[in-house]
């Protein structure tokens, strides 16, 4: 059951029970969840994290923000969920030119769909990330890292994340990349501030209309060597039919063979079809506008590349105008 089974524990599990059918012996161990909810109950009193609490006030959306509802009063249960399947090609290396990662420039066209979308300049959304972030903790709690490269469990991290829309493409990709990377431990911070911590300036605040899962390659799990592969089957209610959708737009993506999936789930009773099929069609219009930059683009560094000296984008362009540079270094006296 997913209340104590993330993608990340399905990953470990098959390949556990692929080294037992071949009866070879599985020596790789790692530390509980209980041991980890403990770090984390030690990690929401620590001054480290307080110290984050600015930086995710500022990524909360405000009570007015803009978004389009074909039927504002349609309801929106579980009952009423309707998933949209939508896949497109994309090679991995496509990023190179700005060292940007899959899911970087697949955060980026969306960004910018929600943002012609709703008409605004800034896109609130709420990122779902694997939570494991056991050095994030140690560093905060000055002790050694746990480890939870073999844990089972459900480890999921939520945060927002208010992210700058730009026509060009260049800065757009740019800004998506460097403000996921200089998130304060990955984003784990926010929901042990708001759950564990239980910080009054967090409760009852507004949270973002749209929630994105990047999943990450599932080429290595299943292959031609895998005892396993994926079902098409349906695999039964995981909610309640009255639980409430948390997010107007629930958006989960994975990739396999040079190829991305997105699942799309949202309130038949509040979205017509064709409302979601045009979100649709301009999402791949921004991902192919994007994509095609990639692969023309000359090499372009962002300030998260260089984070030994203190930057600014205009500064590290005007530096690339002049020479190539692979990597920025401050002088030692």
């Amino acid at each position: 059951h997913h209340l104590i089974m993330d993608a990340g524990s399905w990953r470990i599990l098959l390949e556990d029970l692929t080294l037992a059918y071949y009866e070879h012996a599985i020596t790789a161990t790692s530390h509980s969840v209980k041991a980890w909810a403990e770090a984390l109950s030690d990690y929401a009193q620590s001054p480290a994290l307080i110290q984050q609490l600015p930086y995710w006030l500022q990524q909360l959306p405000s009570a007015e923000q803009v978004w389009p509802v074909d039927a504002p009063e349609g309801r929106a249960q579980a009952q009423d969920l309707e998933q949209l399947r939508l896949s497109l090609p994309l090679n991995h290396a496509i990023g190179q030119a700005y060292r940007v990662r899959s899911h970087e420039l697949l955060l980026a066209a969306l960004v910018q769909t929600v943002a012609d979308w709703t008409g605004q300049s800034r896109v609130s959304l709420m990122l779902e990330g694997h939570g494991r972030e056991p050095d994030a903790v140690a560093a905060a709690l000055n002790r050694s890292a746990l480890e939870l490269g073999r844990s089972l469990g459900w480890f999921t991290s939520h945060n927002p994340a208010s992210v700058a829309a730009a026509q060009d493409v260049g800065k757009l990709i740019l800004c998506v990349k460097d403000h996921l990377r200089q998130q304060p431990d990955q984003g784990l911070g926010f929901g042990v501030l708001k759950y564990l911590n239980q910080h009054p300036a967090l409760q009852n605040s507004a949270s973002p209309k749209l929630r994105f899962n990047y999943l990450g390659q599932f080429d290595s799990q299943f292959n031609e060597y895998s005892l396993f592969s994926q079902s098409d089957e349906a695999s039964g209610d995981e909610h309640a039919s009255d639980a409430p959708l948390t997010v107007e737009f629930d958006i989960n993506a994975y990739s396999q063979h040079d190829t991305v999936f997105f699942d799309i789930g949202y309130s038949r009773q509040r979205y017509k079809a064709e409302t979601v099929h045009a979100y649709e069609d301009c999402f791949k219009q921004q991902l192919k506008r994007l994509i095609d930059n990639c692969q023309t683009a000359k090499p372009r560094l962002s300030p998260c590349d260089v984070p030994l000296v203190n930057l600014r984008q205009a500064q590290l362009d005007q530096l690339q105008q002049h020479s190539d540079i692979t990597d920025d270094y401050p002088l030692s006296t």
